[in-house]
């Protein structure tokens, strides 16, 4: 019979620390004693290699990667060729070394290649096995593993946490199953399943992770490529960690100090404000300094009664009865470049001339001034643009784009606002700007500089790609499409030999703007997350339970994951103006304040030019009924990727865009409303180099 060789029982972290601790109380001894003693004190044999390897290992567990006592006589190994590099790196380890992580020499040399990137060495420095010995030997930096960590562990605890996670994805697929890094298992269909930690013992260095069955709930992932993603794209990092984790999840990672807690959906998203109301969430560094030396002191980085009192400022030039003023001046402009489209015939790009439609109408809106200045609109896609590369160091080209357009724009309207206010007795205030300088209530000129350009650059571009989107949707898809001109002809319709014009009536429009809501949902147009800052340890409250948030985590509420929440908006990813109703088009700002979120959500934090929006889109939908054209074929309507104003690659390319002939006078032929000109094969056909050669 072979002889199986008889298993020793494990000691922990715990027991091999003690027999040190008897060591060192009673120098002079000897192993043989100590282990003498560690078979009394624990009740089974302890072989003498073990005794002597654990009295040899004399590291804690405080500090087991980095030795000090020779540091001062290593220092003069070798000199490093970068010693800024040196000292980078070592000072990374540490830093690793006292979250309790695991550090490698292949993650040590990874570390060293990006502060070597960060401190333009690329090239100079290969972070090879040699380079990694030396600076070792140079910090003492030691690389151990421990032992005994399985044997620390509750044995009864392991086995509970064992069978309730067995009983719980039982429910799931085997594919559908996956690890979470260090903090356990969830599941990706499941939502009705909340995981947490059951119990945990840092120093002994174990984690139970199970089915809820305390008051906190934890979607939390330890992963440094997932706050990577969030740094590089936070838009679609966001939409994957909520797919992965839920609603609420908190992300960190042992070499990055940052911790991101990302909340989606209308629970989180009520959660988020009211905490923002009493200060537990804060817009006090949510931003890097990078980017508010960019963005100066405006509305969305501020707080308490500073941001209100600007809000109620904004709100009073947008108000009801102001845009009833302003809508008369936005009905002239766009039906006049509509007008101007017609005028000049061959193919015109939707997009790009809805973008200078767009602008035009904010010009005249927000500072009362019109004219031909869309060479300004460079100006303001610029600074957007520094504002995504600003992450680290402000891009001096957005510094100088938004002192142009305040220099060239602004104070001048600013200005002009001014002198007309001592003429004006009992006239409109035509635009925001005349509103502000009436009342007062910004009477400082940087102030007042900084908030109409924020309106301008972060409306403009949401603006005109929401209005391009819908034509976009008319185009994509055909059963909808038919379902807006049937509702066309209804509305024009009931106006029909009346003197009253439809453009008294745009709140009337019944499915259309349901139709426009859809097009806000669907279609990205704007910021995709808001930002936030935990000013102390918070909890939030939902149905699912109690979500923790430590001080200090960057917290994004989820403005893009909330409208395609499959939770909130049965199949989110399909476009159904029937979704909405007659009570969300009365009430756009009301009746879905945490759902319908393309303007922000809520009461204090949602966007003040959101009817602003509306009004503009309604009066490009209906200024466009008195239009026909045709879609140029075999265009690509998919949208601009990463982007979050997207409009189609294909730029919306159509023909023969003229004013609609007088349907009911027999006399005239009949006219089609929409459709595709000429075949695929006819454009295939001109766009043959031989034949643009000779066209």
């Amino acid at each position: 019979m072979q002889n199986k060789r008889k298993q020793s029982k494990r000691l922990t972290i715990h027991d091999k620390n003690s027999i040190r601790e008897y060591f060192k109380a009673n120098i002079p001894i000897k192993p043989a004693q100590v282990q003498r003693w560690a078979a009394e004190q624990f009740g089974h044999a302890v072989h003498i290699t073990t005794i002597r390897r654990i009295l040899k290992d004399e590291r804690t567990l405080e500090s087991y990667n980095i030795k000090k006592e020779s540091s001062k006589a290593r220092f003069n190994f070798q000199r490093p060729r970068h010693p800024e590099l040196d000292t980078e790196v070592a000072a990374w380890v540490r830093m690793a070394n006292t979250k309790n992580a695991c550090v490698t020499g292949g993650l040590i040399a990874r570390a060293g290649i990006k502060i070597a990137s960060r401190l333009n060495l690329n090239g100079r420095v290969s972070c090879s096995k040699g380079w990694l010995h030396r600076l070792q030997i140079r910090h003492n930096l030691k690389m151990y593993r421990l032992h005994g960590e399985a044997a620390s562990a509750n044995l009864m605890a392991v086995q509970n946490g064992r069978d309730t996670i067995q009983q719980v994805t039982r429910l799931f697929r085997t594919m559908d199953i996956y690890n979470m890094d260090e903090t356990g298992v969830a599941g990706r269909e499941k939502k009705d399943v909340t995981f947490q930690i059951v119990s945990v013992d840092v120093s002994a260095g174990w984690l139970i992770m199970g089915a809820a069955a305390s008051n906190y709930v934890y979607n939390e992932a330890t992963s440094l490529s997932t706050l990577i993603g969030f740094s590089k794209d936070p838009r679609t990092a966001l939409l994957n960690a909520r797919d992965h984790y839920g609603d609420i999840f908190l992300v960190e990672s042992a070499f990055v100090s940052t911790k991101i807690a990302g909340l989606c959906g209308p629970e989180a998203l009520k959660e988020f404000e009211a905490k923002l109301q009493d200060g537990s969430l804060v817009k006090q560094g949510a931003f890097p300094p990078s980017i508010l030396a960019l963005l100066g002191p405006i509305l969305v980085t501020l707080d308490g009664d500073v941001h209100h009192a600007k809000k109620a400022a904004l709100l009073k030039a947008l108000s009801p009865a102001q845009l009833d003023v302003y809508k008369p001046i936005i009905r002239r402009i766009v039906q006049t470049e509509h007008s101007k489209w017609a005028a000049h015939g061959g193919a015109i790009s939707f997009a790009v001339n809805t973008k200078i439609l767009v602008f035009k109408v904010l010009l005249a809106v927000l500072y009362g001034v019109e004219g031909e200045f869309d060479t300004y609109r460079r100006y303001v896609d610029d600074y957007v643009t520094a504002i995504k590369q600003s992450a680290k160091v402000t891009d001096e080209h957005g510094v100088t784009c938004r002192a142009k357009f305040i220099a060239e724009i602004i104070a001048p309207a600013i200005a002009a606002a001014k002198a007309n206010q001592t003429k004006r007795q009992q006239q409109p205030l035509n635009s925001v700007l005349d509103v502000l300088v009436a009342t007062g209530d910004l009477t400082d000129d940087d102030d007042l500089q900084n908030e109409m350009f924020h309106f301008m650059f972060a409306g403009f571009g949401g603006v005109s790609a929401a209005a391009t989107n819908l034509i976009t949707a008319v185009c994509v898809f055909p059963d909808i499409r038919a379902k807006v001109l049937r509702a066309r002809d209804d509305f024009l319709r009931q106006y029909d030999g009346r003197d009253e014009s439809p453009w008294n009536h745009l709140d009337e429009m019944g499915y259309l703007n349901q139709f426009v809501l859809e097009v806000k949902r669907f279609f990205v147009a704007g910021p995709t997350q808001v930002y936030a800052k935990a000013a102390r340890d918070l909890d939030l409250v939902t149905s699912t339970g109690v979500f923790r948030i430590p001080e200090g985590a960057l917290v994004m509420a989820g403005l893009e994951a909330t409208n395609r929440d499959p939770d909130t908006w049965p199949s989110p990813d399909s476009f159904d103006p029937a979704r909405f109703t007659q009570a969300d088009v009365d009430g756009i700002h009301m009746t879905r304040p945490f759902a319908f979120c393309p303007h922000g959500f809520g009461s204090h934090r949602r966007c003040a030019g959101e009817q602003l929006t509306t009004v503009i889109m309604q009066s490009v939908l209906v200024s466009l009924f008195d239009f026909t054209w045709k879609m140029i074929p075999g265009q690509e309507y998919a949208l601009q990727p990463h982007s979050v104003t997207a409009v189609p690659i294909g730029q919306l390319m159509g023909v023969n865009f003229h004013r609609r002939l007088n349907e009911d006078d027999p006399s005239t032929p009949e006219v089609e409303t929409y459709g595709i000109v000429g075949t695929h094969d006819d454009w295939k056909f001109l766009r043959r180099p031989d034949v643009q050669e000779l066209t």
